[in-house]
């Protein structure tokens, strides 16, 4: 499914707030290590399922992803039970609206880094 790239960017962008707000709360030590985790293991899915990623972007969007999706909403019992989906089957497709959010958020930020 496709959407044009302002659909994606204006629900991502009313976000910044709660992201930069959230992140000064998200920090205790089991949450962060539970947005490692999750980043570890979707970067590892990405390298298994797209080996011709050359640039690195599949990583970098994980690394984004995992603390992403806590700004985004996601708790850490969703991350855990994401990331503990991805590592039994690397091609688990995120169904938490929460973590795709910060995926596609991740995927922008990323694409942009390269202009």
């Amino acid at each position: 499914m496709k959407y044009p790239l302002s659909q994606l960017i204006a629900p991502l962008m009313a976000t910044a707030l709660t992201m930069f707000v959230s992140s000064a709360f998200a920090g205790n030590a089991a949450s962060l290590k539970i947005q490692k985790d999750f980043s570890m293991a979707c970067a590892e899915a990405f390298k298994i399922s797209h080996p011709d990623d050359t640039q690195g972007l599949g990583g970098k969007i994980c690394e984004c992803a995992g603390p992403e999706s806590k700004s985004q909403g996601a708790t850490d019992a969703v991350i855990k039970s994401e990331t503990a989906s991805i590592r039994k089957d690397p091609k688990h497709e995120v169904t938490d609206k929460h973590v795709l959010d910060a995926m596609k958020y991740c995927a922008i930020e990323t694409l942009q880094a390269l202009d």
